[in-house]
């Protein structure tokens, strides 16, 4: 049987992107017949559910080369240095490397940018072989439905999510400053943490129409998204997988590597307009856009252009081309 290990990372200042990635990957590779190692760095506390073949190591310090020498090792790490690609390369059968934004020369086989924004990306420093876009886009089972999405006439339910790390407080900034300024709205808060829940229930109790959740399986988000009229959502994973149901949303950036796709749902009028939260016209900005996003025929056009761009057949071609390189 053919042997993939996959190495990740998740936790306090990563989120969860890589992991929710790899773990559609791993899922679809099982499925097929391959027989799948996934090895996740965790950095700090998670309540992120791991499958039964996911062992959580510092998997840097973990490989020999007889371990990997017939296996195909799928890595999709911020943290990993090219001194271990390279220790990769040299033993296993073929290297796949997982990127975003191009963030160093990889000594892979194949480079893989499963985002939609790919082709912002300069590559030209490569010498792997370079695929991407949103052929490839890596969505967890629930997506790949093709369950339809009921756009409402009105607007009452809006899904909120940064992400699973709030390390700027953002939900907070956004209760006390932006929120309030709405009215007739339920806003659906995404929190990722049992504990953060708690701790904002606390400090929002009287606010009645702030409805906070911890941790989501991602059946969960599936259902809760499909519940919603609308999003307001940082442009990470979490975007993506909202655009592949038809949940129409206004996207903001968080961090940099997050631009890119926000940069791509404007040029495709999936949104209007960038917005960045570190920006000091967040606030005034944020609203003129979710004013705008939430009327019908906006929801609509967003809607039907969010779906058309996603491929929910993305993560099947990377298991082909991981199958190709036995």
């Amino acid at each position: 049987m053919n042997k993939v290990y996959i190495l990740t990372e998740c936790g306090e200042k990563i989120g969860s992107g890589h992991i929710t990635r790899m773990g559609a990957l791993n899922e679809v590779l099982m499925e097929q017949g391959f027989a799948v190692s996934m090895f996740v760095d965790v950095k700090g506390e998670t309540e992120f559910c791991f499958p039964h073949n996911v062992s959580k190591v510092c998997w840097r310090n973990e490989f020999k080369p007889e371990d990997i020498s017939e296996s195909i090792v799928v890595v999709d790490s911020y943290l990993c240095e090219g001194s271990f690609y390279t220790y990769l390369k040299k033993n296993a059968k073929a290297v796949v490397a997982i990127d975003d934004y191009g963030r160093t020369v990889y000594d892979a086989d194949v480079v893989i940018n499963p985002g939609i924004s790919f082709y912002q990306v300069d590559y030209s420093r490569q010498h792997a072989k370079v695929l991407g876009g949103g052929d490839f886009t890596i969505l967890r089972k629930s997506f790949r439905e093709n369950k339809k999405f009921n756009v409402k006439n009105e607007c009452h339910d809006l899904l909120v999510s940064v992400g699973a790390e709030d390390s700027y407080n953002i939900i907070p900034f956004l209760c006390e400053n932006v929120f309030p300024q709405i009215k007739g709205i339920k806003f659906h808060i995404m929190t990722a943490k049992e504990s953060y829940k708690k701790e904002l229930e606390m400090k929002f109790s009287c606010c009645e129409n702030y409805l906070f959740y911890g941790f989501l399986n991602e059946r969960d988000i599936f259902s809760l998204m499909h519940s919603c009229d609308a999003g307001f959502i940082a442009a990470g994973q979490t975007l993506i997988e909202a655009t592949a149901v038809g949940l129409p949303s206004v996207a903001f950036a968080i961090e940099k590597d997050q631009i890119p796709n926000l940069t791509f749902f404007a040029e495709k009028s999936i949104i209007s307009g960038s917005l960045f939260f570190h920006s000091k016209d967040f606030v005034t900005k944020a609203l003129s856009l979710l004013e705008a996003a939430i009327s019908y025929d906006e929801k609509v056009r967003r809607s039907s252009l969010g779906l058309e761009i996603i491929d929910k057949k993305g993560v099947c071609k990377i298991v082909d081309i991981v199958g190709g390189l036995f």
